[in-house]
């Protein structure tokens, strides 16, 4: 991992506890994430942020990785030192999940994106507006991290 990109995590983790992670906590740090990928452009994008030797974090799904091109393009993401979060998966309704499902399903995901990657990603990015106190307090005890955009 790139040493800047370290500080920006551990700056970025280093929040004071709180549900959600929405910003860094050193002045003049950004975060940069992508949601809901890889897509189309995904490439073109690692090619910017190398071009400017920035790091993302990409909140990715796990529903296209039999995908050979999904697989190639999260590869680059991980071996380019991009972070890897996931993004819960577009299907799931977390109203209608229990806890112990919302559990089980993150945890399933974890596992099939740390079979891929190598590492288990710990940071997870929700639907817009689609969770509540319940969700998160389910989401959390498997030991993910819930982050959010703030601008």
């Amino acid at each position: 991992m790139n040493l800047n990109f370290a500080f920006v995590f551990a700056a970025f983790l280093s929040v004071t506890e709180a549900a959600i992670r929405n910003r860094c906590q050193a002045n003049g740090v950004v975060a940069l994430s992508f949601d809901d990928g890889p897509a189309d452009y995904t490439g073109q994008l690692l090619n910017h942020l190398s071009d400017k030797k920035v790091k993302a974090t990409f909140h990715l799904t796990t529903q296209y990785l039999t995908d050979p091109n999904v697989q190639e393009t999260i590869q680059r993401i991980s071996s380019e030192g991009h972070l890897v979060g996931l993004r819960t998966e577009p299907s799931w309704d977390l109203f209608q999940m229990s806890d112990d499902q919302i559990k089980a399903s993150i945890s399933r995901q974890s596992q099939v994106m740390a079979e891929f990657l190598g590492y288990q990603p710990i940071l997870i990015r929700l639907p817009y507006k689609k969770y509540d106190d319940r969700v998160l307090r389910a989401i959390e005890s498997t030991g993910a991290i819930v982050t959010v955009h703030n601008l």
